[in-house]
């Protein structure tokens, strides 16, 4: 992962925030309660503007109701590597830990 540090301030307190970029969402079945679900790759064109300002949550199980530890930045297909990758800042200490 690629990362750089920034100061932000955050509830009157100095703290270190890092910016990441990984691999996100990428075409193929995906299981859902309710069945199986092709997402294809228009459909994630489609999808990609959207995940700007999306919560950052350290599972996916019962998301809603964790308290987000940073936020996506960007979203943007590399045509090189076929992949779907996100920037995104955390600023929890123990996520970043």
């Amino acid at each position: 992962m690629i990362k750089e540090t920034l100061r932000t301030i955050f509830n009157s307190q100095m703290k270190t925030a890092e910016v990441f970029y990984a691999r996100s969402i990428n075409p193929g079945v995906s299981a859902y309660p309710e069945g199986n679900t092709l997402i294809t790759k228009e459909a994630l064109d489609r999808m990609n503007d959207s995940f700007s300002g999306k919560p950052v949550v350290i599972t996916h199980k019962d998301w809603e109701k964790q308290t987000p530890v940073g936020y996506v930045v960007k979203s943007f297909y590399v045509p090189q590597d076929g992949y779907f990758w996100v920037e995104f800042i955390i600023s929890d200490d123990i996520a970043l830990n």
